[in-house]
């Protein structure tokens, strides 16, 4: 019996899922993908669309990960796009056959052929010319994606006089960006607050003087959520030292919706005041601490919430870098730009970040009628490109196919567990392994996409217009599964948080088991000297100390040249992207006493290497890797016999602080005394030990370090809200309170210093960026 065969348009995640899935139930795929790699969007081969291969996922590699291939153990807990770039292309090695593919062929043409089946017609890439081909195939299947094309929304901007650009052409320097006055980031999802808080870490690597002419705004139309990458599990015995995990851990966990499922009885109302309730004892709070257009009010904890995922933004927004404004862009005349709530002027450049869609790659080679069936059969419904482009049943199927193929991926969320479920789906289905949902059924669940797509055109306010057609994440999966007869793994247990995966949709894989034991790891609660280990840590401390913090240090000198007092003032984090390249010492090198090791630590905090970095690396998505550490205040001398009346000194004070991923570490440097903003030489690294033995609560560490003449012993206290997140404030990851303190010794000098950091309230606008405040 010859073997039925499918065209497969698409090698991204969903092309590749499928034509594994589709080989699995004895189908041959061929799979068409315009560009010369395959891996989509991921693919660093030149696309329409292309993610930078620096930006780091928002998901945790367990779920940005299919389940019959674990990454490497060393890869990133949030993949950069290039790894997950590479991660796809190994699957497509191990997996789909170079016979398989058809790389570099963009298809241009698709129809149906009399007597079943359907006829493709491709171009081949070239940069002169390219040979065409056709062929035909028992079976479509659709994997070209929902991120096809930029998204640029109908607005009359003829007469503005400024530039504009889409967040898929951002890049920093951008000659549309650098010099500008007042740059205006325009949308309320993701990419918007990701470009926002990128623009405002480059412009922080400014001179002050610099800073103070930039204005940021960013235009929304309703306020939304701003979830950080990694959230808090609080810890029994002492909640103001929490674990960390991604934050898809605890988005995702099946126990909270399973033992407690969401009465049918009650309005949507009601529901969204749940969802908006568990997300706000997430993230610590509704923002009214940060800014009022970023206010959760009761109003808005009414409607669907609108989410998005950043570690910096809300102290960018926080310190006045950022400055928001709720508001729909009408129209613009010059430089002004007209809203709904009110005109911005002086505007230099409109960047915007408004998402994509699909239908205009559909548009180029689905036949005119078919593409106007899958988009809406009623003429009087509009199309809505951005949210809703094809009207479908779960996502995939419509009768214009005749049970001959459908869609993989036309999916908004996190995707690798629905593109894996809707490959199954799919190759089922087309094997004969899996019954076809009736044309009733289909028409049924389609009518109710096209009741979606229409309260969100015809909403009269922006809270009530939706994010994503399919919010229910974990339902979908749950209903995918069960159409697919595989089980609901994980089972609801007495874990906490117990996370379901992709690697649960093929129990006993050994790939699959691989990725279970590796997440596993990351959700224990470890103890003993292993507490403060996994790689997280230290990425949640680094990120909160972003911002300002009133400071107060008491000074205790036992040398006669040095006097004690207390110094009063405030500090500031200030982000910036990394300044110079390094590689920090491990740790424990610098616990040793005796006399050999103390020449070691010499070489070790004076010399290691240190490379400019100019330009500043690749970092995305307004990552944080580097702070430069200001304090300015007041010292008061203690009176003593030498000195009985107080001395009052200002004093200011810079370090640079560095996190480095990889080597999961946090380091201090000192800066050049010519030049506070530049690196000058190694201080110390912050050396995490576990929680506090001492009755004091938090994270605690310190160390031992030479540091040319003098010694230092470090002492840090890290103490979070309860819980981490819950009950604290939004934005700030939790941490209510730090203390730094230094044993010093040295031939001119020997004292204690102890200082203790307390976030600064109610600095709306008040940041170090003039000209931002409301």
């Amino acid at each position: 019996m010859k073997r039925k065969t499918a065209a497969v348009i698409g090698a991204g995640p969903a092309g590749l899922t499928t034509a594994k899935s589709l080989l699995a139930s004895g189908i041959q795929p061929t799979v068409f993908e315009s560009r010369k790699a395959v891996g989509g969007l991921w693919s660093p081969a030149a696309g329409s669309v292309t993610l930078n291969p620096g930006m780091r996922t928002n998901l945790s590699r367990y779920s940005c990960v299919f389940p019959e291939l674990a990454y490497d153990p060393g890869i990133a807990m949030l993949p950069t796009a290039r790894e997950v770039g590479e991660y796809l292309e190994e699957f497509r090695r191990r997996y789909i056959p170079d016979e398989c593919l058809r790389l570099g062929c963009a298809v241009v043409k698709t129809g149906r052929v009399e007597g079943g089946g359907w006829s493709v017609g491709w171009k081949e890439v070239e940069e002169e010319g390219g040979e065409e081909g056709n062929a035909e195939f028992d079976f479509l299947v659709i994997c070209s994606g929902f991120f096809s094309m930029p998204y640029v929304p109908p607005m009359p901007m003829e007469r503005f006089t400024g530039s504009m650009l889409h967040s898929i052409e951002y890049s920093w320097p951008h000659d549309k960006l650098s010099g500008k006055k007042k740059i205006v980031v325009l949308g309320g999802s993701m990419s918007g607050v990701e470009v926002a808080a990128d623009i405002a870490l480059r412009v922080a690597s400014l001179s002050e003087e610099e800073r103070a002419g930039i204005e940021i705004v960013h235009l929304f139309s309703r306020p939304f959520w701003v979830i950080p990458r990694f959230l808090p599990i609080a810890h029994k015995e002492d909640p103001s030292a929490p674990r960390f995990v991604p934050d898809d851990m605890l988005l995702y966990d099946v126990n909270g919706p399973r033992k407690n499922p969401v009465a049918i009885d009650k309005t949507q109302e009601e529901k969204n005041i749940l969802i908006n309730t568990f997300i706000s004892s997430q993230v610590g709070g509704r923002q009214e601490d940060i800014h009022p257009n970023l206010h959760i009010t009761d109003h808005y904890m009414r409607y669907t919430p609108w989410v998005t995922i950043s570690d910096s933004y809300l102290e960018f927004v926080r310190s006045g870098a950022i400055k928001p404004v709720v508001g729909r862009l009408e129209s613009a005349d010059g430089s002004t730009l007209h809203t709904s709530t009110g005109e911005i002027t002086d505007v230099d450049t409109i960047l915007l970040g408004t998402g994509f869609y699909s239908s205009a790659s559909l548009q180029r080679f689905l036949p005119a009628d078919f593409y106007r069936d899958l988009t809406s059969s009623d003429p009087g419904i509009a199309e809505d490109p951005n949210f809703l482009p094809v009207l479908l049943y779960r996502q995939g199927l419509h009768p214009s196919f005749g049970n001959t193929g459908g869609f993989v991926g036309m999916y908004k969320g996190p995707f690798f567990s629905i593109l894996e479920l809707q490959g199954r789906w799919m190759a089922g289905l087309l094997s004969g392994k899996l019954p076809w949902p009736s044309t009733r059924e289909m028409e049924l669940g389609i009518s109710e996409s096209r009741a979606t797509r229409i309260s969100r055109i015809t909403a009269r306010t922006p809270e009530a217009r939706i994010q994503w057609s399919m919010g229910d994440y974990l339902g979908l999966v749950d209903e995918l599964r069960r159409t697919i007869g595989l089980p609901l793994l994980p089972e609801t247990n007495e874990v906490y948080p117990n996370t379901m995966i992709p690697a649960h949709f093929s129990p006993g894989h050994e790939e699959a088991e691989k990725t279970l034991r590796q997440m596993t790891e990351v959700l224990t609660e470890r103890s003993g000297s292993d507490e403060a280990k996994g790689g997280i840590l230290s990425r949640a401390i680094f990120k909160a100390l972003h911002g300002k913090w009133k400071l107060r240090r008491k000074i205790v000198s036992k040398h006669p040249g040095f006097s004690s007092g207390t110094f009063e003032g405030v500090a500031e984090f200030l982000p910036r992207p990394p300044s110079f390249s390094c590689t920090p010492p491990p740790t424990g090198d610098s616990g040793a006493s005796d006399e050999g090791n103390e020449h070691e630590e010499l070489s070790t905090c004076v010399s290691i290497t240190i490379t400019p970095s100019t330009p500043p690396p690749l970092v995305h998505s307004g990552e944080v890797q580097e702070y430069l550490y200001t304090e300015t205040g007041t010292f008061t001398t203690t009176p003593s016999l030498a000195m009985p009346t107080p001395l009052t000194i200002q004093a200011r004070r810079s370090y640079i602080y560095r996190h480095h991923p990889v080597q999961d570490a946090i380091t201090v440097w000192f800066v050049k005394p010519e030049d506070s903003s530049c690196v000058d030489y190694f201080f110390h690294r912050v050396e995490i030990s576990g929680r506090a033995k001492d009755g004091k609560g938090g994270w605690v560490g310190g160390g031992k370090h030479l540091c040319r003449a003098d010694w230092y012993w470090p002492r840090y206290r890290f103490c979070f809200n309860d819980g981490g997140g819950r009950g604290g404030q939004a934005g700030d990851g939790g941490l209510k309170r730090f203390e730094i303190g230094y044993g010093v010794k040295g031939p001119k000098k020997e004292y204690d210093s102890d200082g203790v950091y307390e976030r600064i309230k109610g600095v709306v606008g008040s940041g170090s960026w003039g000209g931002l405040g409301e």
